[in-house]
């Protein structure tokens, strides 16, 4: 086969390859154009509200937001305390071209939770968080699929069982629009479903004002509906677990185990743990991260008889830990013997797990701060965020530094010369041909 051909045939592998490797839009059924998910990390506290911001890149649909879960305490029970991150002012800044949200922890500290057994403190120190900005939608990334929305979430009572016809249990619908059936919500096609949900506003207060010690848990998971309940900490004042003023709550159902790795140094990883309790679960990652990754999860249970929140512990670069923690607003125990299921999605960044896919989302390093970034900040630095080299770099001129010899050598040389030659060389034959389209029409049917 002439090098002609050869190029030409390589060429269109090449193409057909980068236009599988990118995620689709489900509801479009396009090829997505823009990033759908940041990534970020950053030190918060439960004294203040921090502001984060993410420039808006052609995002078509409103954003939710999540975080992971903070690093506190011990492996047992009596080591850590009961804490929730809350969210507030998600919106869209035109005059920056941003978009915002603030967060903060949240501890069970109200006049509807007793201080016999613990009166809670500030926390001494910030803890660091990772948090995920996402476009809402249905995706497909290598055919596994994530859905993100959102809807409003009330309880109704303080019965100990959440159902829909309680009250107590909402269910939230998956968007529309899937296979142009607008009708229906879209069908995710996966086996082993989990989730993570976090609360969008901050709306309901207790005590004239205060932030409220509010989380939502999962029910069930269905492949066209997600149920969920709000739980707040314990009490013996059944009034607090009436909550009829609905709290935005965002969702995203993803299939497990999945380990997604993307050409932007990202890695995905999902998982499923049965049972959870009070006592200690280590998880191996299955990639290697440069630095701690976030770690974001929901407890997935029926009976609502003790507020119980995930807490995870001595996270590092290649293990998780975490356990259940129940607060002490009614009683002094921890131990939580009922067996939860927790859900899991893994988030971080690895310079050793390689891969070509384009996952289309923007990554921001937790520890390599003095590197550019992928993308223009949003406002400039002062200054340079880094010095020139000492000596040239090695990328090659922007013109040859010498012409093509006037005929051809004896022997071809290493690489092809800078200029091409005037008019190819040969045409294709029949067999050169049907080896390039048979080339390039199995790489699009993979």
């Amino acid at each position: 086969m002439s090098y002609r051909c050869q190029c030409i045939a390589l060429l269109s592998l090449l193409v057909s390859t980068a236009v599988e490797a990118q995620p689709v839009n489900v509801i479009t059924n396009q090829i997505l154009d823009h990033e759908w998910l940041e990534v970020g990390f950053v030190d918060i506290d439960d004294r203040e509200w921090t502001t984060i911001k993410s420039r808006n890149d052609n995002w078509e649909e409103n954003v939710t937001v999540f975080i992971s879960l903070p690093d506190i305490g011990g492996s047992l029970h009596t080591e850590g305390l009961p804490i929730v991150s809350r969210l507030r002012n998600i919106e869209y800044v035109s005059s920056e071209n941003v978009w915002q949200f603030d967060v903060k922890l949240v501890q069970a500290n109200d006049s509807y939770c007793s201080k016999e057994w613990y009166v809670p403190q500030y926390l001494s120190n910030k803890v660091q968080i990772s948090w995920l900005i996402v476009e809402k939608g249905v995706y497909n990334l290598s055919s596994n699929f994530f859905i993100v929305s959102s809807g409003d979430v009330t309880r109704n009572n303080s019965e100990p069982i959440a159902t829909p016809g309680n009250k107590n249990a909402v269910r939230l619908w998956y968007p529309t629009g899937c296979d142009g059936d607008f009708e229906n919500s879209c069908t995710h096609p996966g086996s082993n479903l989990a989730a993570i949900v976090q609360l969008q506003s901050n709306v309901n207060k207790v005590d004239g004002g205060f932030d409220m010690f509010l989380y939502v848990r999962i029910r069930i998971i269905f492949v066209r509906h997600i149920q969920v309940v709000l739980i707040p900490h314990s009490s013996s004042d059944p009034s607090i677990f009436r909550i009829m003023t609905p709290e935005d709550t965002a969702f995203m159902v993803f299939d497990t185990p999945l380990s997604i790795i993307c050409i932007e140094r990202m890695v995905f990883e999902t998982a499923t743990f049965q049972p959870v309790t009070s006592t200690k679960i280590e998880v191996d990652y299955q990639n290697v991260y440069d630095y701690p990754p976030g770690l974001y999860g929901a407890i997935s249970t029926v009976s609502l008889t003790d507020a119980t929140t995930l807490r995870q512990f001595n996270n590092t670069v290649n293990r998780g830990r975490f356990i259940t923690q129940e607060d002490q607003c009614v009683d002094e125990q921890t131990v939580h013997t009922a067996e939860e299921t927790a859900y899991t999605i893994t988030v971080g960044e690895s310079r050793e797990a390689v891969n070509n896919y384009t996952c289309l989302v923007r990554f921001n390093s937790a520890v390599d701060t003095s590197a550019p970034t992928l993308h223009p900040t949003v406002s400039p630095t002062t200054s340079p965020t880094a010095s020139p080299t000492a000596s040239p770099t090695s990328s090659p001129t922007a013109n040859p530094t010498h012409s093509p010899t006037a005929a051809p050598t004896r022997s071809p040389t290493a690489s092809p010369t800078v200029v091409q030659t005037s008019a190819p060389t040969g045409s294709c034959t029949a067999a050169e041909l049907e080896v390039k389209f048979t080339k390039s029409g199995a790489a699009r049917r993979r």
